[in-house]
């Protein structure tokens, strides 16, 4: 798969997220699981989500992947009142950041990641924390994967001198 790189900026996003502790193995169910809560209670609260749900990795090992899944919302004055612990109103950060997308099923979604991280050192950057998914195009939208689109947004260190 042919996969392009851009570095650009981006603005700062408000978000609704459910954050949660998982396994890598358990990402996708969980993910389901997840997206759904955050989606019931944006309705309940009847706020619209701004745009696609996405995942964020807070920390990723081989054992345990601390994760924030969620859906950007357009807020006016104050944040969405929490209803309890599970739902935090975040802001996914603005700045530089590295850009690419996934086309195709999420089995291949880690060579991606892979490409994208070895493309930032090859730029002589460096990758800051909390990278995350987008979901343009996904399991909920159509059942051939072919057509699923993930956009992988990696927030950059500053660059020195």
């Amino acid at each position: 798969m042919e996969r392009t790189f851009q570095a650009k900026e981006i603005e700062p996003q408000a978000a609704v997220v459910v954050r949660a502790t998982t396994t890598p193995e358990k990402i996708g169910q969980d993910y389901g699981d997840l997206i759904q809560e955050v989606s019931a209670y944006l309705r309940e609260k009847g706020v619209d989500p701004s745009g696609p749900s996405f995942n964020r990795y807070l920390q990723y090992g081989e054992d345990r992947v601390e994760m924030e899944v969620g859906l950007p919302i357009a807020v006016v004055g104050e944040p969405v009142p929490e209803p309890d612990p599970r739902m935090a109103y975040v802001e996914l950060p603005g700045g530089e950041a590295a850009i690419t997308w996934h086309l195709g099923g999420y089995e291949g979604l880690s060579e991606t990641w892979d490409a994208l991280h070895a493309w930032i050192h090859d730029q002589g950057r460096d990758d800051a924390e909390a990278p995350w998914e987008v979901y343009w195009t996904s399991p909920a939208d159509t059942a051939d994967p072919t057509e699923w689109r993930t956009e992988i947004i990696w927030p950059l260190a500053p660059a020195t001198a």
